[in-house]
């Protein structure tokens, strides 16, 4: 995300949330910029605070952006228009994030994907235009490169939650813009848990998401149980969430 130690990242997240706590307060330590914390989440104020600390980066979680888009304009607010390097988060809607980039004169927007028991996360970095509303826009060749570590598999056309299995037994890559569930590649099939340590105490949940013989024989993968899809310039879309699963 370009941070470094001139970086002064303000959020008004818990802490005890990985957006804050992982995403924010930790990449401050390491680079040795300053994060700059605000009480609590205020609409009316959050400019004011972003002012008071002399900010040049701010974190949000897609609602937040929402808020500040439908709210007044505010006498900070134009003051500090222009003066953000980045807005750093998840779950930006995607028409909702060209609108918050050019109001608030914000040069990049750094999306993420990750959950608690993923065992990757994908990041946008935004300045032109291309990878608005993605999760993930490293462009043809890296895109092909992390498919090593995760993949899309094609669904079933008669049911999203059931994954797609050929003739010959194995799963397929979707086409570009057609949904697929994404899946992580488990790198010894042989020891799940190095891969994916799954739920506690949960065996069974831990193992409902682990899929066989997926690309080829032997191989093994982690359902994410996320719907995605990928455009024609490799970048990535978050699409929905899966209900149930199906054995596959």
């Amino acid at each position: 995300m370009r941070w470094n130690q001139s970086t002064k990242m303000y959020t008004a997240m818990p802490l005890y949330h990985g957006t804050a706590s992982i995403l924010g307060v930790l990449p401050s330590v390491y680079q040795g910029g300053t994060l700059c914390l605000g009480y609590k989440f205020s609409l009316s104020s959050y400019w004011t605070q972003v002012k008071l600390t002399g900010a040049n980066s701010i974190q949000y979680v897609g609602e937040v952006c929402r808020y500040l888009v439908d709210g007044p304009t505010t006498k900070d607010e134009l003051f500090m228009r222009g003066k953000i390097r980045s807005a750093i988060g998840n779950g930006l809607r995607p028409d909702i994030w060209t609108k918050f980039k050019d109001r608030f004169g914000i040069f990049a927007i750094g999306e993420f994907y990750a959950a608690s028991e993923s065992p990757f996360a994908t990041t946008c970095y935004e300045t032109n235009g291309v990878g608005i509303g993605c999760i993930r826009n490293y462009g043809w060749l890296a895109s092909k490169a992390v498919k090593f570590e995760y993949n899309l598999v094609r669904m079933r056309d008669d049911d999203d939650n059931a994954i797609y299995r050929n003739a010959d037994g194995f799963c397929e890559e979707p086409l570009p813009n057609v949904k697929g569930e994404m899946v992580t590649r488990v790198l010894n099939p042989k020891k799940i848990r190095n891969t994916f340590p799954g739920y506690v105490n949960n065996d069974e949940a831990t193992y409902s998401k682990v899929i066989r013989d997926v690309f080829k024989k032997g191989d093994c993968y982690v359902r994410s149980d996320d719907l995605m899809k990928w455009d024609e310039m490799g970048c990535l879309h978050f699409v929905d969430q899966l209900m149930k699963l199906n054995n596959v």
